[in-house]
């Protein structure tokens, strides 16, 4: 049997192809070609040209789709994109939620209803705001990458429940469309958005899509479901008690959950996994984003990251750095909360900010992982991943900081494999990942350093706006 995964990431087309009668697997990434990552068609295109290098000509029994939590785009009646692709980068209605935000009523209401936050990232909030701007007409069709891409290949429109969790669109608890979108945003769900489907609902795969990836017509397609969902499923860690830390350019927790956990300082999100049960978790958007600028800002483009790291020293006293050049999503949504350097002095080198860099980031999770830790789930396991693993230093900081062991997530491409995972359970088969667990531990004799650095940031991060 041949399963074929296709992700449309923020940066890049992704395919993997597993034959589980051969024992085979080959997966593809390209990043987008400069200037189309906002292009849905572009998009379309390149994830096709990758799907068709790694199975033209091949049998495959099933179809599965990845893309992005919180992506928007605007179709006309024939699913033509009239739009760019939004993504959680694009901010343009954060004036909008820091005013909807002066409501606490409405906004504790909003998020007990979703378990989405006020916040721009959001796409409900995209469309209140493009909505006062006129720029959502009837027949507009509200889309996300994901069920763009399932029509391109079915020409049916679905949305699976847990990659519209995401939107802010749905009510959490009921597993639909909340009656604020017809009220608030005057949008018909039955025309505008997508009807909503569970995990293993198909459409077969048009002739011109099959054209496409030199595959034959009729191959069944699941509709798309998110990367972080599928990350969770590719990272084994479907099951309670095990809680996934995701760092890329952006970072996130997962906590899989009967139920939501949405508490009173509203400082976490609640999402549906592709499962059907919770995804209660974090995000940030400061992480290897910020790594990457503090570099390019106090080094010289010769020297490596490995380089920089081997001058560190943790029982340095660096600075405080806040890492919100991207604005802050948990724990406290401010749209407009700035990254700042506090406690610099004359005497602190480059490597003291660039370690500061690391430390702050750290911080930010650790403030989400604490306000996790109440929701009831015990936590056994901890599975980190993402470019943070080309950093020793980095990850030794994270497992100082959070005092407990870490597992590293040696499972290339999550996403992919979750997908893969998903596909053969539709099936009516598994696939179980082999391999080796590395486990980090802490270094106890630090916790307390770390701890009063850890004060030291709150000390700011509460002063700062």
């Amino acid at each position: 049997m041949v399963v074929l995964v296709l992700e449309a990431s923020t940066s890049s087309a992704k395919a993997m192809v597993l034959d589980t009668q051969r024992k085979e697997q080959k997966h593809l990434s390209r990043p987008y070609k400069p200037g189309t990552e906002k292009n849905p068609r572009a998009i379309f295109e390149q994830l096709m040209k990758v799907g068709s290098s790694l199975v033209s000509c091949q049998t495959v029994s099933m179809i599965a789709l990845a893309g992005i939590w919180h992506s928007l785009l605007l179709c006309n009646r024939e699913m033509e994109p009239v739009s760019p692709l939004w993504t959680w980068s694009d901010t343009d209605s954060y004036k909008l939620c820091i005013d909807l935000r002066k409501d606490s009523e409405y906004t504790k209401e909003y998020y007990q209803t979703t378990g989405c936050m006020v916040h721009s990232i959001f796409p409900f909030f995209k469309i209140k705001y493009f909505k006062n701007e006129g720029m959502i007409q009837k027949g507009h069709k509200i889309a996300d990458q994901g069920s763009y891409i399932f029509y391109k290949l079915t020409g049916n429109w679905f949305a699976s429940r847990s990659m519209a969790s995401g939107s802010g669109f749905l009510d959490i608890r009921k597993k639909s469309y909340s009656s604020r979108v017809g009220k608030e945003l005057g949008i018909m769900t039955e025309d505008q958005l997508p009807p909503l489907v569970d995990l293993g609902k198909t459409a077969p795969l048009c002739r011109e899509a099959a054209s496409l990836l030199g595959l034959k017509q009729g191959i069944p397609v699941l509709a798309s479901l998110p990367d972080g969902g599928l990350n969770q499923v590719g990272s084994d860690a479907v099951q309670k008690g095990i809680m996934t830390l995701s760092m890329g350019t952006s970072a996130a927790m997962r906590l899989t959950s009967d139920k939501p956990y949405l508490p009173e300082r509203m400082s976490t999100w609640s999402y549906i996994a592709p499962g059907g049960e919770y995804l209660n978790g974090a995000a940030i958007s400061g992480c290897c984003n910020c790594v990457d600028w503090a570099k390019g800002q106090f080094f010289s483009e010769n020297i490596s990251y490995s380089d920089i790291e081997k001058q560190m020293d943790p029982r340095r006293q660096v600075p405080v750095f806040l890492p919100f050049l991207y604005g802050e999503r948990c724990p406290g949504w401010n749209d407009e909360k700035k990254a700042s350097y506090h406690g610099l002095k004359a005497h602190h080198s480059s490597v003291d900010k660039f370690q500061a860099v690391l430390e702050g980031v750290v911080f930010n999770l650790y403030q989400c992982f604490l306000d996790i830790q109440k929701s009831g789930v015990p936590i056994k396991k901890i599975k980190i991943s993402g470019g943070v693993l080309n950093s020793n230093p980095w990850k030794q900081i994270c497992c100082d900081v959070f005092s407990l062991p870490l597992t590293e997530d040696s499972v290339s491409q999550s996403s992919l494999m979750g997908g893969i995972k998903v596909a053969l359970m539709c099936l009516g088969e598994s696939y179980k990942t082999s391999h080796d667990e590395t486990i980090l531990m802490p270094d106890l004799r630090k916790r307390e350093l770390y701890q009063q650095k850890f004060g030291e940031y709150l000390n700011w991060y509460d002063k700062s706006h």
